[in-house]
């Protein structure tokens, strides 16, 4: 009442606040009601400050996705007691220390409701389901993604020098378009594992050019420290393989070293699967094929017999937030079954 009193909240505004949304700005000034917790106050202070930055230079319009992917990731802070500073931009460790914001819960519910959206389906969202927070939490998922990737970071981080002049779209496409097809494929598998403390360095996917398997078969290691990792092979679509996988490699290293082979051990579970379980993703040869990349459980032997062609991708089943300590491989070899 005292700052509507005062002539500073215009009737536009306090309308607005009244709905579902917790702040709005307009140029160089943001409103914002006042939240129940210390830290989203201050992440939605960052959130609604980030976008007068981004738009009191004037210019074209800047894609809602990226104008509220980058409010949310700045947002996205941490204090630093010791120091007497904040973090922006942080990925959390722990989700309990950011009360209020529940970004994580919401794209992991949203997942297990059969949910993923792909890139080109977040501009969309903005426009049929702009009053969802889960749109808000897919679309900090998809920057933090691009901005903490060490393949795609600096080319993101460029993308701010075109704020105003009108260049944006057409940079983002020279940045992304050639390698559309594996950046939507490395973000679905990350969305769909994403847990607070991801080492996104240690998941990034090294793509390497495929060949058709040869007759005799061939291996591959996966080690135990990293994400999905890819075997070089391309499998054809309707053709029989056979897996086999062989090696000890440990999950931990305290209180003692966790030590298992490719069927994992089932004392601890993740995604339905025993944890350090050898499980297998192919990424389709024809780009045309968009739908949620399927992940099966290989173990220490399997046959699997693909339905479309595509490249074949392994890795040893874990929180994407615990690979720092693992260490060893296994080796798999991979067999075309006779007809």
């Amino acid at each position: 009442e005292g700052f509507e009193e005062a002539g500073l909240l215009p009737p536009k505004i306090k309308k607005f606040l009244e709905g579902i949304h917790p702040g709005k700005h307009e140029g160089r000034r943001f409103w914002m009601r006042n939240p129940e917790t210390d830290y989203y106050r201050e992440h939605l202070m960052v959130h609604e400050a980030t976008h007068c930055f981004m738009t009191s230079r004037g210019g074209p319009p800047l894609p809602v996705w990226y104008l509220e992917g980058t409010a949310e990731l700045f947002a996205t802070h941490q204090r630093d007691p010791q120091r007497k500073k904040m973090r922006f931009a942080v990925m959390p460790g722990d989700s309990r220390e950011f009360p209020g914001w529940g970004r994580l819960m919401l794209v992991r519910r949203d997942f297990r409701r059969g949910r993923l959206p792909r890139f080109d389906q977040l501009e969309n969202l903005w426009k049929t389901e702009h009053k969802r927070t889960e749109t808000y939490a897919w679309t900090w998922a998809f920057v933090k993604f691009l901005d903490a990737h060490p393949s795609y970071q600096e080319r993101f981080r460029k993308l701010g020098r075109h704020l105003s002049d009108g260049r944006f779209n057409a940079e983002f496409e020279r940045a992304f378009r050639p390698q559309w097809q594996a950046l939507q494929f490395e973000w679905q598998l990350l969305a769909r594992d994403l847990v607070a403390g991801t080492d996104f360095k240690r998941v990034a996917i090294r793509f390497h050019r495929s060949q058709p398997l040869p007759a005799d078969g061939r291996s591959s290691v996966v080690a135990a420290d990293r994400g999905w990792q890819s075997t070089g092979v391309r499998l054809r679509a309707g053709q029989a393989y056979q897996l086999t996988a062989t090696g000890r490699f440990t999950l931990a290293d305290k209180p003692r070293p966790w030590v298992s082979e490719p069927d994992g051990v089932s004392i601890r579970y993740h995604a339905g699967l025993p944890l350090g379980r050898l499980v297998c993703v192919l990424q389709p040869e024809d780009a045309s094929i968009t739908g949620l990349p399927r992940v099966v459980s290989v173990g220490s032997r399997s046959r699997i017999k693909p339905k479309v062609a595509g490249t074949l991708y392994l890795r040893l089943n874990d929180y994407l937030s615990e690979l720092a300590d693992n260490t060893g491989a296994v080796t798999v070899k991979i067999q075309p079954v006779a007809r």
